[in-house]
């Protein structure tokens, strides 16, 4: 069976698990249960995938999470070359 975090995890960055989507995969009942069962003790966001899903979920995370932090760079590259404080855009 599989049990996968969706969470990006960062030293020193405190997860609430609560709030962390749980993945699980099995081809067996009995297993299937027992990591849902698990599951739900850490978070109450557990979603049964299929394998070729759980890629799916996987590379949209990828882009979700790093496309964004891309992009933050790259705006705050404009900033300063305009001699901007980035500050400016934080709230957005």
């Amino acid at each position: 069976g599989i049990l996968y975090p969706l969470q990006s995890f960062t030293k020193g960055k405190k997860v609430e698990m609560d709030e962390v989507p749980f993945l699980i995969e099995s081809e067996d009942e009995g297993t299937l249960q027992k990591l849902k069962k698990l599951a739900k003790t850490i978070s109450p966001l557990v979603y049964q995938v299929r394998s070729r899903d759980r890629k799916a979920v996987h590379v949209a995370a990828v882009f979700g999470s790093n496309f964004t932090n891309h992009m933050i760079r790259i705006a705050e590259e404009i900033m300063q070359r305009q001699g901007l404080d980035f500050e400016m855009l934080k709230p957005l």
